[in-house]
């Protein structure tokens, strides 16, 4: 008997109506931490839990190839980018991501140019009584990133910019008119860093000797050659668009904020548990529902079969919220001692395992700062909300508040 049943002839439509308890809601059912079906008529294995997420990250038994949709490919990775590498090209320019991203020099700075931009929109909030949190922090963090990248604002496009990589983070999982349209923002985006990398490789640009965009654009693989132009553009913003996406795990740190009792007072009296908080808010929100991987050869799951070209999909979202991973995880608590430092199996947000080895995000340090530091300014502001700062739009992945977070009544604590 096949220990992993097969759910549906195929669940597509499912998958659609609620990404993040797919894979989980179907294997209650089953009582099984795996099942086997058709997404878009294409054969598929569903694994979920923390030994599920050891199996598809370690060990080089997965590739990204062909394992994502096209259109969510080329929003969020594109071609030529590292996640398509596997084994020692893989780790070589994933050695650059980690240097960038997790040096706490860099982190730090990263941190300081995203507080000065707060402190500016801030001081427009308090003017007008009122802000709305999701567009404004993207757009912080998108001036804060371009800054700590060395590259120029301006003739990147400014706030066209910006909308540019939030439209490639809004439509990862869509279809039609607004995906194809973010295709084009893309493309534009690309052009754009295109240009400015020319510069720095021309020695024409005054970006500092240290800035991230100069290591891209110097950057050499294993071979000793340098990155094509349009692997280069393709990797500065793969630097630069999930910095962006930081807004929606701010977002969802607000939203926590008003809808867990006495979590504000707690984190005033104990700001120690800011990082811990946002590591709860990355748990429990809906960020990336599940990731996708090819098998690179034959493999066994408890028994079941996975000849090599598997496509599997592992359960993100739902690892996080797997009593067998984390003790009660219906309980928000900033206490938990969970931390991504820990490289483990669970939670897994942003993917699983060392991320100097698999395909784990390397800026999850990046991630808890920049979170960490936009719940501490909100901690220090008096606002309310309505409704629908705690809603979200019905088939929007990843979701975000209705009317992006409005705040009213602003003012100072």
């Amino acid at each position: 008997m096949d220990p992993l049943p097969r759910a549906a002839p195929d669940l597509t439509l499912d998958l659609l109506r609620d990404p993040y308890g797919f894979i989980g809601r179907h294997c209650d059912r089953l009582g099984t931490d795996g099942f086997r079906t058709r997404l878009a008529l294409r054969p598929v294995a569903c694994l979920r839990g923390p030994e599920a997420a050891a199996f598809f990250y370690d060990g080089g038994r997965f590739g990204r190839a062909g394992a994502m949709p096209p259109i969510t490919l080329r929003l969020l990775q594109d071609k030529g980018s590292v996640q398509g590498l596997e084994g020692g090209a893989h780790r070589h320019r994933k050695a650059m991501f980690l240097a960038l991203c997790r040096e706490p020099g860099r982190v730090a700075d990263l941190e300081a140019a995203f507080l000065r931009e707060w402190d500016d929109a801030e001081a427009r909030w308090l003017a007008r009584g009122e802000a709305r949190l999701l567009p404004d922090a993207n757009r912080m963090l998108a001036r804060a990133a371009v800054a700590w990248a060395g590259l120029d604002w301006g003739r990147l496009g400014g706030d066209r910019f910006a909308a540019d990589l939030e439209a490639m983070v809004a439509n990862a999982a869509g279809l039609g008119p607004r995906a194809w349209a973010a295709l084009g923002r893309r493309r534009r985006a690309e052009r754009a860093v295109m240009a400015e990398l020319a510069r720095l490789r021309a020695g024409t640009h005054p970006a500092p000797p240290d800035a991230p965009a100069r290591a891209v654009a110097g950057h050499r693989d294993e071979e000793g050659r340098p990155l094509p132009p349009e692997a280069a553009a393709v990797e500065v913003l793969n630097l630069l668009r999930p910095i962006l996406a930081v807004g929606r795990f701010v977002a969802d740190a607000a939203q926590a904020l008003e809808r867990e009792p006495g979590l504000r007072e707690r984190l005033r009296a104990g700001p120690a548990l800011l990082e811990g908080f946002a590591e709860e808010v990355r748990r429990v929100a809906r960020f990336f529902p599940l990731v996708g991987g090819r098998a690179l050869r034959d493999l066994d799951w408890r028994g079941a079969a996975l000849p090599e070209g598997s496509w599997v999909l592992l359960d993100l979202w739902g690892t996080g919220q797997d009593p067998r991973a984390v003790p009660d995880p219906g309980r928000f608590d900033p206490a938990r001692p969970l931390s991504w430092r820990d490289e483990g199996h669970a939670p897994i947000p942003q993917g699983a395992g060392r991320a100097a080895e698999t395909h784990r995000c390397p800026g999850e340090a990046i991630t808890v700062a920049l979170m960490a530091a936009a719940t501490r300014r909100l901690l220090a502001l008096d606002y309310q909300v309505g409704p629908e700062a705690l809603a979200s739009p019905r088939f929007r992945y990843p979701p975000s508040p209705r009317d992006g977070f409005r705040m009213t009544g602003l003012g100072r604590r």
